[in-house]
């Protein structure tokens, strides 16, 4: 019976969009809500979100979906997850400074040039964290408002991570985790401990940076006002969860290398995991730690994914093109042939990370013609997201990171052009699974399960989530994309000067 259950939460604080789920110790989801939000821009490739914005929202769907659960006194433990790399600077009473600098920010490359050298180049930076010192991290945001802020900066005494934030509304303590701390280019990813060599050499003071602790230990209890507004029994334990992007794959039921995750969200990630720790030569990828003991994930990641269509879709609304939904979208990009009529799209629109670490990289259409229609820019739109996280899962392959097969997840999982578009551009197997689309919210609550030691195991996680779909490639399809690729790799090298002539 259903009354003799645990239950377990989820909440993530994403780019878009925040969401809570509740799962019983089954796996199953029984509850969930999402609710979108804004980035405001106040600079061309700046990103900001208000951090009270994401609390007054989670709050808000706390109330929803926590308040209004009927088994509310059977809820065992909270997870947090969220977006990685943002920058929330808190002053001496944990006020809000200045508004979130986001993961897709593109205002610090000078800072992590800097970073760069005072580290003693590239190679002695990977002796301090094994990643190098990319745009999107949290180390070179700081750097930026030390630079360009003193005043903000000299009121700095802690900074978090978006997750952390709400972490501390709901609990009143600051911590991060192995995963996130990662994700800020500061963090000694062998060691697990943060750089204090990097940081006396850059000048970014320890004792602004949280404690980390891993990502299933116990990050403090529910605030005793929140717990009795929620109708929660007392002290209700809050782990101190992972960044979205690592620990996704959690909630696809992967383990090990044999099968991918790929993410399509307004980022788009592609992730595969390692039982060890590997030196990540020349700084390809992101090496981060694990959210379980022991466990490591290499990563690539694309700034533009589900944003490129998100923003097709808005300037069609702004012409007053009546079309809402996505599903409109995946019907009118069936209507264009593979390879959308010979026209291609660079999904760079915000700049790229991986594979090509570029401020000043933008979107393109090549290959217009008169007879280029909607449905064709639609379908490009796809493609180019898909040729990207190709190009990304390319790299990877050369520094030994293979998978067989790929899970898709976040919201791209929900469209089934763009399943099979991925298997036929991949030539893998692509699979999703039921909760796809909850994505991290869906995985922090099945590591409050694991963290709660009510049954741990990964064949037992595995035969709780089962597979929703299973996407093959189609033999003439991957033919036609295998070319395509290669044209599409020729793109950006092409336009790479160009980019950079539009923007300086």
């Amino acid at each position: 019976m259903d009354i003799q259950r645990k239950y377990y939460v989820g909440i993530d604080v994403g780019t878009t969009n925040a969401k809570c789920v509740i799962i019983n110790d089954l796996l199953e989801i029984v509850s969930k809500e999402s609710c979108e939000y804004s980035i405001e821009s106040p600079k061309p490739g700046w990103a900001e979100q208000n951090p009270d914005m994401w609390w007054d929202t989670v709050w808000e769907l706390c109330i929803n979906v926590i308040g209004q659960f009927e088994y509310k006194q059977d809820i065992t433990k909270i997870g947090v997850s969220g977006q990685m790399h943002g920058l929330v600077t808190l002053d001496s009473s944990l006020k809000v400074i200045r508004p979130a600098i986001l993961w897709n920010d593109q205002r610090s490359a000078a800072e992590c040039k800097e970073i760069i050298e005072r580290a003693g180049g590239e190679e002695a930076l990977l002796e301090y964290t094994n990643n190098n010192m990319l745009i999107g991290y949290t180390g070179s945001k700081i750097c930026w408002v030390q630079k360009n802020e003193v005043e903000n900066s000299n009121r700095i005494h802690r900074i978090v991570m978006p997750k952390d934030y709400v972490r501390y509304k709901l609990t009143g303590e600051i911590f991060t985790d192995v995963t996130d701390a990662s994700g800020t280019g500061l963090f000694n990813v062998k060691e697990k401990c943060w750089s204090k060599e990097l940081l006396n050499k850059i000048g970014i003071p320890i004792d602004w940076l949280p404690k980390v602790i891993n990502s299933t230990d116990q990050s403090g209890v529910l605030k005793s006002e929140l717990a009795e507004q929620l109708g929660l029994k007392k002290n209700v334990p809050i782990i101190a969860g992972a960044g979205d992007a690592v620990i996704q794959p959690l909630g696809s039921g992967i383990f090990d290398s044999s099968e991918g995750l790929l993410v399509i969200g307004t980022g788009g990630n592609v992730t595969i995991q390692s039982s060890k720790y590997i030196y990540n030569s020349k700084a390809r990828l992101q090496f981060f730690c694990g959210v379980l003991p022991n466990s490591y994930m290499a990563m690539g990641v694309t700034l533009s994914a589900g944003g490129s269509l998100k923003w097709f879709r808005n300037l069609l609304l702004e012409g007053q093109i009546p079309l809402t939904t996505y599903g409109e979208l995946d019907l009118l990009a069936e209507k264009s042939p593979v390879g959308a009529n010979r026209l291609l799209f660079l999904p760079y629109l915000s700049g790229e990370r991986c594979p090509y670490p570029d401020e000043f990289a933008r979107g393109a259409f090549i290959g217009m013609n008169p007879k280029t229609s909607l449905s064709d820019m639609v379908r490009a739109v796809m493609e180019g997201i898909c040729f990207s996280l190709k190009d990304i899962t390319a790299m990877m392959e050369q520094s030994d990171f293979v998978s067989k097969s790929f899970c898709l997840s976040g919201g791209g999982a929900k469209s089934e052009v763009w399943k099979q578009m991925l298997a036929d551009v991949f030539d893998r197997r692509i699979t999703t699974v039921a909760a796809s689309s909850e994505g991290s919210a869906f995985a922090v609550a099945i590591l409050a399960v694991i963290s709660d030691k009510t049954w741990i195991g990964s064949e037992q996680i595995k035969q709780r989530i089962p597979m929703a779909t299973n996407n093959v490639p189609v033999k003439k399809n991957k033919e036609r994309y295998s070319r395509l690729f290669s044209i599409y790799q020729k793109g950006y090298p092409q336009l790479k000067d160009i980019f950079r002539d539009l923007n300086t």
